[in-house]
């Protein structure tokens, strides 16, 4: 925005026609932004690992935080069984923290036809 404003500053000093100035920094604008693309995202994401590392969460690559924007379901491990691969559901809630039929159903389907972890419908005792 600067650079446009810088353009556009330039060509009225050296008294171009105000019409021709305005577009040539807007065409100047518009042929810049796929150029700006990967900084403007570098960017956006760093701030985001920021934001995290501000509440304690460590980000190792910055295109995890783009995947965890797209989470509807996160399963956590604090200890270790997700390596042993040994899971075991322990509640089954939905965003409010209630108990809901529908997650597990969903967490079925989901394992059933995804080339993940299979569920396998087994009773505690």
């Amino acid at each position: 925005m600067l650079l446009v404003l810088f353009v556009l500053l330039v060509n009225i000093v050296f008294r171009r026609p105000l019409l021709e100035s305005f577009l040539f920094s807007v065409a100047l604008a518009v042929g810049m932004t796929p150029e700006m693309m990967p900084m403007i995202t570098t960017i956006t994401l760093a701030q985001g690992a920021r934001r995290m590392a501000k509440k304690k969460v460590l980000v190792k690559q910055l295109a995890a935080i783009e995947d965890f924007g797209s989470v509807e379901i996160l399963c956590s491990d604090t200890t270790g069984t997700l390596t042993e691969g040994e899971i075991v559901l322990d509640r089954h809630v939905d965003v409010q923290g209630n108990e809901d039929e529908n997650v597990l159903r969903h967490v079925y389907l989901n394992s059933h036809f995804q080339a993940g972890i299979r569920i396998l419908w087994t009773t505690r005792s």
